[in-house]
C-alpha cells in the first residue's frame, strides 16, 4: 500500500514537472506531445487513486467487522462440555431479548477467541 502511495505522489510530481516544461516550449507540435503525455499521466493517477480508494473502503469495512465482533464476543463465555467440546454460551444478563443459546467453538473461524 505504501508503494502505491509513493507511486501516486511520484506521478503527480512528474505531471507538475511536465506542466512547468509546457510553458517553455516554443513549437505547437512539441507542446501537443507534452499535453498528451500529461493527460496519460493524469489518467494513470486517477486510476491509481480509484484503486486505493476502493481498498481503503474494504479495509474500513473489515475493521468495522472486527470491532463489532469484539463487542459481541463480550456477551459470551467459553465453556467445555464433555468430552472436551468447546462452546460459547451466552452470559447471564446479556440476552438482550434473545433466547439462551450456545455457539460451537470452530477452530480457525472468524469468531475464534484464541
Amino acid at each position: 500500500m505504501a508503494a502505491e502511495i509513493y507511486a501516486g505522489i511520484s506521478a503527480f510530481k512528474t505531471m507538475f514537472d511536465m506542466a512547468k516544461a509546457l510553458k517553455d516550449m516554443d513549437t505547437a507540435s512539441s507542446r501537443n506531445g507534452a499535453v498528451i503525455d500529461l493527460q496519460e499521466k493524469i489518467l494513470a493517477a486517477q486510476a491509481a487513486y480509484a484503486t486505493l480508494t476502493t481498498r481503503v473502503g474494504e479495509l474500513e469495512r473489515e475493521v468495522t467487522r472486527f470491532e463489532s465482533w469484539e463487542v459481541e464476543k463480550q456477551r459470551y463465555q467459553l465453556e467445555q462440555l464433555p468430552p472436551g467440546i468447546l462452546m460459547y454460551r451466552l452470559k447471564a444478563g446479556m440476552e438482550n431479548g434473545e433466547p439462551e443459546h450456545s455457539q460451537p467453538d470452530i477452530p480457525g473461524d472468524d469468531y475464534d477467541s484464541k
